[in-house]
């Protein structure tokens, strides 16, 4: 038997009841349809009182701040009655991140995330050497002329890009100093523009190749090469190539508390059954209480008396069943206390229990 079993059959079991005394006592008989409460009774029950020990599952010290009554946390506490039926969560811990876009997206730049970063270009060798291109540093002269130029620097094939490079406008296009030919040149060799591939800006850069490196200065950068739908965690100290496209993040992670149902008590508290423990507790009920149950639990017409020996009350007694809880009692239509002993204290008259 597992330990909720036990539990549940503890929580039904009644144990250690114990009366005040052996020469009053009494029994509850419902008759007429359940209409007439007939009270038989012995001995005087102005005092009786039985003592039982009541057994209820109750929530544990662990439970407290781990069982909750509600999705807002609002927690069970340590010797709480435990209601099976009742609906319980569990807290688990959610965690959250958040990204946020840096360098706006584009190359990094010299900043908490990144130093040093680094640009440089060179001719793409395998572009500036493909068998039909021929690129040289070219000049247009004072006669309109194309010439290759003159000081040695011959047919582009590797190397930096030069920080040389200028312009010059021809037939209302603006060209950048170099031309494409389908022959190899010889130095100073001239030509009318029509005879040459004159380069635009935007043509000679598909001649070049751009790298951009950084270095990661934080353990807090992150990139994306897909518009943001995976993120890699870059290396602290680690030196990496930017690549068009590439996205930066940062990111913020939360630990958030959750509430999560518990779907089925039973197993749950089984596997988990340091949140719940048995209470033993001793009640002390006086007839008077048992009474004040029993009177405003049904609607009773008629309540009567029945000595089975030396049954005495009182009026505390006679009002708890006229004004339960205070309240005029206007079920009742008839109270016989024929076979009881009324026993008045002190300045009591029988007559001031009627009127109250």
């Amino acid at each position: 038997m597992n330990k909720m079993k036990l539990l549940m059959l503890l929580f039904m079991t009644a144990t250690g009841m114990t009366v005040s005394a052996a020469d009053a006592g009494y029994t509850f008989v419902e008759s007429d349809g359940g209409n007439t409460l007939t009270i038989q009774g012995y001995g005087d029950l102005t005092n009786y009182s039985q003592t039982s020990t009541e057994t209820k599952i109750v929530f544990s010290d662990a439970a407290s701040g781990n069982i909750y009554t509600d999705n807002n946390g609002t927690s069970v506490t340590p010797q709480g009655t435990y209601n099976p039926s009742a609906t319980y969560y569990y807290k688990y811990n959610h965690v959250e991140t958040t990204y946020t876009l840096v360098f706006d997206g584009g190359k990094p730049t010299n900043s908490d995330y990144t130093y040093p970063v680094s640009t440089s270009t060179v001719w793409n060798e395998a572009a500036v050497t493909a068998d039909d291109t021929y690129i040289y540093p070219a000049y247009m002269d004072y006669r309109g002329k194309i010439k290759v130029d003159e000081d040695g620097k011959g047919r582009v094939t590797s190397g930096p890009r030069p920080d040389w490079i200028g312009t010059f406008s021809y037939n209302g296009q603006t060209y950048v100093n170099f031309v494409k030919l389908s022959h190899e040149a010889n130095k100073g060799e001239e030509m009318d523009p029509d005879e040459s591939f004159l380069l635009t800006q935007a043509q000679l850069e598909n001649y070049f190749s751009t790298t951009t490196t950084y270095t990661v200065v934080t353990d807090n950068l992150y990139r994306s090469q897909d518009n943001g739908t995976t993120k890699e965690l870059l290396v602290k100290n680690q030196t990496y190539t930017y690549n068009a496209g590439d996205q930066f993040y940062t990111a913020e992670t939360k630990s958030l508390s959750k509430y999560e149902e518990i779907e089925n008590n039973e197993e749950f508290f089984a596997t988990n059954s340091t949140y719940l423990e048995i209470e033993n507790k001793e009640v002390t009920l006086t007839f008077k209480d048992i009474l004040l149950e029993k009177i405003t639990s049904r609607t009773y017409t008629k309540v009567q008396f029945e000595n089975s020996g030396n049954l005495t009350i009182d009026p505390q007694i006679v009002q708890i069943i006229n004004f339960p809880n205070n309240s005029q009692n206007t079920n009742l239509t008839s109270l016989d206390l024929e076979q009881a002993t009324l026993k008045l204290t002190g300045d009591e008259k029988f007559s001031d229990i009627l009127e109250n």
